[in-house]
C-alpha cells in the first residue's frame, strides 16, 4: 500500500492532535514533579528525557531524593520532561534549562556538544560511555501474532503493515531505522538494503512524532499490524494491555544505548552541578541497575542482567554500521540521508 505525502500527513496530524497522558505529583519537599511546567528555582533539577523513560525516571528520581536529596538541601526536587528525543534536544539548544539529559541516541548529546551545552568529554565522565543501560528493537503485534511475524525482514512482506515513529523527531525511530537497515544490509547488501527501506516506508501509514504517540496509534487507534518498539516499551505495553498484544523478539537486532549527562552550561550557570552529577552517577549503582531491569531496560550490571533473564538476541552495534554518530547521522538522518531518500521513494 503506497500512501502519498498529503494523505500521510493528514493521518499524522490527527494522531498528533490527540492529548498525551499527563501525570504529575509533588510529594512534599522530597517529591518528584512530572508533567506541567513550573517556575524554576535553585532547589529544582530538570531532567529532560525521551518518551520511553517516563516510568524509570519517575521511580529513580523518587529514590534519589529519598536517599540523597537531603545531602543537597531538604527542598530539592526533580522535574522531568519527556517527548521525542530530537525534539527534546532542540528544546535544550533553544533554551530549555535542563540540568540533566538522558536521550534516546548519542547523536542528540553530540548536538548539545556542538551547541556548547555539554563538554566534549561527556562519554569519558561515566562508565560504559555514559550509558547506564541499553535496550533493543523488538516487534509488538496484535494478539497471538496473527501475521506470524518473526524478524525485522518480515516487515517487508506485502501482507504486513508496519508502524514506526518519525526518525526526524524520535530517537527511538532512528534506532528502528538502523536496526532494519542493519538486518537488511546483512541479508541483501548495501544497495538493495537502501532500496528496501523505501519499500518499508511506503507501507507505513503514519509517522507519529514520538514512541508513546506511536504506541497510542497502534493500540488505541488500531493502526498497523506491527509496531517497531524498544524492548522496554513493548514489555510495558504488554503488561498494561495483556492479551491484546504479543511481543516478538527477533533473533537479530541492534543494541540501543541510552546516553546520560549533566548539561554543563546549565549546571554551571545555575550552581546545580553537585546534585546533577550525583543524580547521573547514581544511575550506575546497584539499585538503579536493578530498577532498570524491573522496567525492562537491559542493565550494565552483569548480576542485574542475569537476574532479569532477558531473551537472547544476536545484537549488533551502531558502530558496526558506521565510524561514529556524526557519520551515521549524515548518512541516514540528515537532509538527503537514507531516510529522506526512502521517504521520497515511498511517496512516488
Amino acid at each position: 500500500m503506497r500512501l502519498h505525502q498529503s494523505a500521510m500527513y493528514s493521518i499524522v496530524s490527527a494522531i498528533l492532535s490527540a492529548p498525551l497522558p499527563r501525570r504529575s505529583f509533588l510529594a512534599g519537599s522530597g517529591g518528584v514533579l512530572l508533567g506541567a511546567c513550573s517556575r524554576r528555582d535553585k532547589d529544582e533539577l530538570l531532567h529532560v528525557s525521551f518518551d520511553a523513560t517516563r516510568e524509570i525516571v519517575a521511580a529513580y528520581s523518587a529514590h534519589f531524593l529519598e536517599t540523597r536529596g537531603a545531602t543537597f538541601g531538604p527542598a530539592l526536587r526533580v522535574r522531568a520532561s519527556h517527548g521525542g528525543s530530537a525534539k527534546q534536544t532542540r528544546s535544550v539548544v533553544e533554551g530549555l534549562s535542563a540540568d540533566v539529559v538522558s536521550l534516546a541516541i548519542p547523536f542528540d548529546v553530540e548536538t548539545l556538544v556542538q551547541s556548547g551545552h555539554v563538554a566534549a568529554d561527556w562519554t569519558d565522565r561515566l562508565p560504559f560511555g555514559a550509558s547506564p543501560f541499553t535496550s533493543t528493537i523488538v516487534l509488538l503485534t496484535r494478539a497471538g501474532n496473527p501475521k506470524s511475524i518473526a524478524g525485522l525482514e518480515d516487515l517487508l512482506r506485502p501482507d504486513v503493515v508496519p508502524l514506526t515513529p518519525n526518525p526526524k523527531t524520535s530517537g527511538g525511530a532512528r534506532w528502528n531505522h538502523l536496526a532494519l537497515y542493519g538486518c537488511l544490509r546483512d541479508l541483501h547488501g548495501e544497495s538493495r538494503a537502501l532500496d528496501l527501506l523505501g519499500d518499508f516506508y511506503a507501507k507505513v501509514p503514519a509517522l507519529p512524532s514520538g514512541a508513546r504517540l506511536a504506541l497510542t496509534a497502534f493500540v488505541d487507534r488500531g493502526i498497523g499490524d506491527v509496531l517497531l518498539a524498544w524492548e522496554s516499551e513493548a514489555l510495558l505495553a504488554k503488561k498494561k494491555w495483556g492479551d491484546r498484544l504479543t511481543v516478538v523478539t527477533p533473533k537479530r537486532s541492534i543494541r540501543a544505548v541510552i546516553p546520560v549527562t549533566v548539561v554543563d552550561r546549565v549546571a554551571d550557570r545555575r550552581g546545580s552541578r553537585a546534585p546533577a552529577a550525583a543524580y547521573v552517577e547514581g544511575l550506575f549503582d546497584d539499585f538503579a541497575q536493578s530498577l532498570a531491569a524491573d522496567h525492562h531496560l537491559r542493565p550494565r550490571s552483569e548480576q542485574a542482567f542475569r537476574a532479569a533473564a532477558f531473551p537472547e538476541v544476536d545484537l549488533f552495534d551502531a558502530s558496526d554500521l558506521g565510524a561514529d554518530w556524526r557519520g551515521l547521522h549524515a548518512a541516514h538522518f540528515a537532509e538527503g540521508g537514507s531516510f529522506d531518500r526512502a521517504f521520497e521513494r515511498a511517496s512516488l
